[in-house]
């Protein structure tokens, strides 16, 4: 019932916000719809992650449960979803960094000399350790609850009747976009997923001027 309602008492419990660390093609069986939900916070060292909002808890059981259509390459859905949204990076550029090990270590650091250098950035990056929010920043800020669950509710009510319906991935992907769109940063920094040509972030239009690409070869 949990996956199919979309409304502030979706479930009674609290949505424990850490829980893609399945691989994907175990993600059915090891992370069913109850394994999201759980009565208590999470510990994380000596902290507590804070209880999830009603709106943010639905709106990320609805995103998990697109794990269900699995690994789908190709660019036509995110493209797709591009243009519902209406996202415009306007003159931001772009660094997308692809490869076997260390995407995401790559992309933080230049995320970091960016900052220090007063561009304002944008950062997507997967998976996420303790907090879905993390795969998706500007200026080093994480999104927040609230615009993530606006955005993945607006999201849901595009996609509602699309066939073939768009991926976890895909739907984060635009998130992000979309939150970086909204953000007017200087500089967006993308991890691939999967990579290669179909992976989704390679929606981003690409121009010689805006656009570098980073990719590290395993020998």
């Amino acid at each position: 019932r949990c996956l199919s309602d979309w409304s502030s008492d979706v479930c009674s419990s609290d949505l424990v916000d850490r829980y893609d660390r399945a691989s994907q093609e175990n993600a059915r069986a090891n992370q069913p719809a109850s394994g999201l939900l759980r009565r208590l916070a999470v510990k994380v060292g000596e902290a507590s992650v804070p209880r999830l909002s009603s709106s943010y808890q639905a709106a990320l059981v609805w995103l998990y449960s697109l794990q269900r259509f699995g690994i789908k390459l190709g660019l036509e859905n995110i493209r797709r979803l591009i243009d519902a949204l209406h996202i415009d990076l306007g003159k931001a550029r772009v660094i997308h960094v692809a490869g076997t090990n260390g995407k995401g270590s790559v992309c933080a650091m230049i995320d970091s000399i960016c900052r220090a250098q007063g561009y304002r950035s944008g950062l997507f990056t997967s998976p996420h350790l303790v907090t879905f929010r993390e795969r998706i920043r500007v200026n080093g800020e994480m999104i927040s609850e609230e615009t993530a669950a606006d955005g993945l509710t607006n999201i849901r009510e595009i996609v509602a009747d699309w066939d073939p319906h768009p991926t976890f991935f895909e739907v984060t992907t635009a998130l992000a976009l979309q939150h970086f769109a909204n953000g007017k940063i200087d500089i967006v920094i993308l991890e691939t997923g999967l990579g290669g040509q179909l992976d989704a972030t390679n929606a981003v239009q690409r121009s010689e001027e805006h656009t570098s690409e980073l990719q590290s070869l395993r020998h």
